[in-house]
């Protein structure tokens, strides 16, 4: 699952856990939608394989944040960006080692074969094939669109 976690909302003055006695004062803070962390969430409970860009600045909380068990890669959002090598060559590598190697063992490639019809498949296999096409869909995208 690729996530692309950019500004949605800015705090320009605010607080942390306001009134109580550890209350902190946020200022200049980006928060990006709570959808990537829903995505985010829904990706790592079914032990798929996690890359997160995230906007440079975004403030990092949840799933939004570097973990031992998905990667998060730090961007500048601006047209061209997946061309930079910085940026692709980190993607490349994790779809190498994460992301092609646990596809394998799931059963989705059996389906994708013709051996089980869509409307036998349970709901896990077909969230299995929307997040294949979706990272293939990513995948070419990032590398015809240079």
């Amino acid at each position: 699952m690729i996530i692309v976690a950019y500004e949605r909302k800015y705090l320009e003055i605010g607080a942390e856990k306001r009134g109580g006695k550890d209350e902190q004062k946020i200022e200049n803070r980006l928060y990006t939608t709570p959808w990537n962390h829903i995505e985010s969430a829904i990706a790592y409970s079914l032990e798929l394989p996690l890359f997160i860009f995230c906007q440079k600045g975004l403030h990092e909380e949840g799933l939004i944040e570097s973990k031992t068990d998905w990667y998060v890669k730090h961007i500048d959002i601006k047209p061209g960006v997946f061309s930079d090598p910085d940026v692709s060559e980190p993607l490349r590598a994790w779809i190498t080692r994460r992301a092609i190697p646990k596809f394998k063992k799931f059963s989705i490639f059996g389906n994708l074969m013709g051996r089980v019809k869509f409307g036998e498949m349970t709901p896990s296999e077909i969230w299995e094939f929307v997040v294949f096409v979706g990272a293939i869909f990513s995948v070419g995208a990032t590398h015809f669109r240079a």
